[in-house]
């Protein structure tokens, strides 16, 4: 029944990813040109004809359109369906991760959750002492396991967002060199909100705990693009200083100075080869790694 139970949720959470991916896509094409993101609707760049709803089924349509337009046969770049992808499978993955892996962070970074992992394990003995002696009875009632999976629910899709934010300033980084200040607002906030659901979903004798994690982690992570504060272009040094607080609030304080170091050392490497920004692209991969990392450790430890 858990597993029935997890299944469906799961699946629900890597479809709402995918809806984020379609919308991201827009984001990404037109916030740089200054464009509205809700006039016009959703059209074919090439013809102006509007995309039919059905049309607009993340990762299928392009499919099922065979990557072209369905009025002047334009083609679509295959990057909507690869960020709509991307966006299905991160949030299939920190579902999955926190609800079915066993995943509760260290103590070190600020998403840790060991309350979720408890009460999970828990409701899975007496669900096994259940089914070996139906006539039992538990303390264990499936609406408290409901109100556990929703905080943890919550709980990947902080994670998920802090991917999507370095995505979303990775791909326009790439596009564009650097990018709009709203966006780099938006990034910036993400790790605020987490640390407020974290709160929100924490008792009150760990607030002070948590917002000091917080501020080590952040605050290491932005202190590291200190490093390269120089070497980085005026207009690129706020998103860069964003990018770092995403990857300090999911790797914590222990790897977050190190983690930026490390990561826009890279990305150099490779602009001066490419002439390419692949900082934010990089850390979104080292995110998604550190949690594919992370549920390995805990679901064989």
């Amino acid at each position: 029944m858990t597993a029935v139970f997890l299944a469906i949720l799961i699946g629900w959470i890597a479809i709402l990813g995918a809806a984020f991916g379609s919308f991201f896509n827009v984001v990404i094409w037109r916030v740089p040109e200054g464009m509205s993101l809700i006039s016009p609707p959703s059209h074919c760049p090439k013809c102006g004809a509007r995309v039919r709803p059905f049309d607009n089924v993340p990762i299928l349509a392009w499919l099922w359109l065979r990557g072209r337009c369905r009025d002047c046969k334009a083609p679509i770049s295959v990057r909507y369906p690869f960020v709509e992808f991307l966006c299905c499978a991160v949030a299939a993955l920190f579902g999955a991760t926190i609800l079915a892996g066993g995943w509760v962070g260290f103590t070190s970074q600020t998403l840790n959750w060991n309350e979720f992992a408890e009460y999970s394990a828990a409701w899975e003995a007496a669900v096994a002492a259940f089914e070996a002696d139906p006539t039992q009875t538990t303390t264990l009632t499936f609406d408290a396991y409901w109100a556990a999976a929703q905080k943890a629910v919550a709980l990947s899709f902080i994670w998920a967002f802090a991917a999507y934010a370095a995505l979303i300033l990775g791909f326009v980084e790439w596009d564009k060199g650097s990018v709009p200040k709203s966006l780099v607002c938006f990034a910036a906030t993400i790790p605020v909100v987490g640390l407020l659901a974290i709160i929100t979903l924490s008792d009150a004798d760990v607030w002070g705990g948590r917002c000091g994690i917080f501020a080590a982690s952040v605050g290491s992570g932005v202190a590291a693009t200190l490093l390269f504060w120089r070497a980085i272009s005026r207009r690129e040094r706020a998103e860069t200083a964003a990018l770092g607080a995403l990857w300090g609030f999911c790797a914590g304080y222990w790897g977050a100075f190190l983690g930026v170091a490390v990561l826009l050392g890279v990305a150099a490497a490779i602009r001066r080869k490419t002439g390419r920004n692949v900082f934010g692209l990089l850390v979104f991969a080292a995110i998604v790694a550190l949690a594919v990392v992370e549920s390995v450790w805990f679901a064989t430890r």
